[in-house]
């Protein structure tokens, strides 16, 4: 996952003092819950998939 687009308005809030709307906290926080649900989902495919020992 690129860093930077998480990390990315935190920045510019701290140098510059441009804060962030609601709305833009609310998409950058349905983007990374969007991609933990995804990341989740593939690990327990993955493992489901794995032939036993």
């Amino acid at each position: 996952m690129l860093l930077e687009i998480f990390l990315g308005p935190l920045f510019v809030y701290l140098a510059l003092g441009d804060k962030p709307s609601n709305m833009d906290i609310l998409g950058g926080l349905l983007v990374l819950v969007t991609l933990t649900l995804h990341t989740l989902w593939k690990l327990h495919l993955t493992r489901r998939q794995r032939p036993l020992k």
